[in-house]
């Protein structure tokens, strides 16, 4: 949290939104950056990390065959659910 100190005047506090505006663009693309980096590297990640890569193609021709059959899975909350017609 930002300074609470109430003894200090209200000109000397330091708080998130006292950035100039060129230090808050350099910032803004910092995070732009790091984030293009993130997705950069998806495709080297693990899909399921923990899981050995027959597990998970198992699980992709299970969806595959769900998909198929009109069937398919959703996410809500990280609880995962079968959805059938």
């Amino acid at each position: 949290m930002g300074n609470l100190d109430q003894t200090q005047p209200r000109h000397a506090r330091q708080a998130p939104h006292d950035l100039s505006p060129e230090q808050f663009r350099a910032l803004g693309r910092q995070v732009v950056d790091q984030i293009a980096d993130f997705l950069a590297s998806l495709p080297g990640r693990p899909v399921a990390p923990g899981a050995a890569p027959a597990q998970v193609r198992a699980w992709q021709e299970e969806l595959h065959r769900l998909g198929a059959s009109g069937d398919y899975f959703f996410s809500l909350n990280r609880y995962l659910f079968l959805a059938r017609r």
